[in-house]
């Protein structure tokens, strides 16, 4: 019983001192906890820096016309940089409110992409306009 109390203790300690380190947030980790070098997620209207103009991106995930559910999506100017994260919800969505306008990337994060579907191997470009809603249909294939 002490053994757990111990280990329950340096556990909440190491935890404690990862958070306020900067080290503590998990979606820049890999597979074990490994730090991959992947920027954690930033508000969408911090992409890029001085922007003065917004738009609204919606991702649309499907599969034979279905939507896909609980997808990653990662957009920035390009993979490895800082990007904003969304996941779809039940209707294969993912809304990017207060984009600045400008042309970015879609694309997947490759640690936790769905096994049942075809990697994509492309970046899909898009194009964010002022003050309008750009939609972007991502279309996989099931293995």
């Amino acid at each position: 019983m002490k053994g757990f109390f111990l280990g329950l203790v340096v556990g909440i300690g190491l935890m404690f001192i990862l958070n306020i380190t900067g080290h503590g947030d998990p979606q820049s980790w890999g597979l074990f906890g490994k730090n991959t070098g992947i920027p954690a997620a930033v508000a969408p209207q911090n992409l890029v820096k001085g922007a003065t103009e917004f738009g609204t991106l919606k991702v649309i995930v499907s599969s034979n016309e279905m939507p896909v559910a609980d997808v990653e999506i990662d957009v920035g100017l390009a993979p490895g940089g800082n990007m904003a994260i969304a996941k779809t919800g039940k209707d294969g969505v993912a809304i990017f409110e207060r984009m600045p306008a400008g042309d970015f990337v879609v694309f997947f994060n490759d640690y936790n992409f769905f096994k049942n579907f075809q990697r994509v191997s492309s970046l899909t470009p898009v194009s964010i306009s002022a003050e309008k809603t750009t939609e972007q249909k991502i279309e996989l294939t099931a293995k």
